[in-house]
């Protein structure tokens, strides 16, 4: 498992964690639920490497290691769309990512723990994560 963080839009330090098979052949990003955070998923990362997933999933605003400069539980600048910017931003990222470093064939999926982000998410952004 390896850690990184990245600014979003609103400047605020969005950490994240990835765990990565040696030969992926897709990516699951997953979004943890209220009063979670990435870390909790580490089990579950490591039985989908075992399957050939490489796995990324951050610490939304307000929780986790992100919560530093919001403050636990709080959204920050421009509440939950500041919050969707921020899991947009990591998903911009895996998705810049050379997919001759990741990918064996092309697949993705989501593992979205709180199904009414999911479904804000899905409503909020067209199009696929990869």
């Amino acid at each position: 498992m390896q850690t990184a963080t990245l600014i979003d839009s609103d400047g605020i330090e969005i950490f994240y964690r990835s765990w990565l098979p040696a030969a992926p052949t897709a990516i699951v990003l997953v979004l943890h639920g209220a009063s979670e955070h990435s870390g909790r998923y580490d089990a579950f990362a490591r039985a989908l490497n075992g399957a050939g997933y490489a796995v990324y999933a951050d610490d939304h605003r307000g929780f986790g290691h992100s919560a530093s400069q919001t403050g636990i539980g709080k959204s920050g600048p421009r509440g939950f769309d500041g919050v969707l910017d921020s899991i947009y931003a990591v998903q911009d990222l895996v998705q810049r990512l050379p997919k001759s470093e990741l990918f064996t064939e092309k697949a993705s999926a989501a593992d979205d723990h709180s199904p009414q982000t999911g479904r804000r998410i899905t409503s909020s952004r067209a199009g696929p994560l990869a």
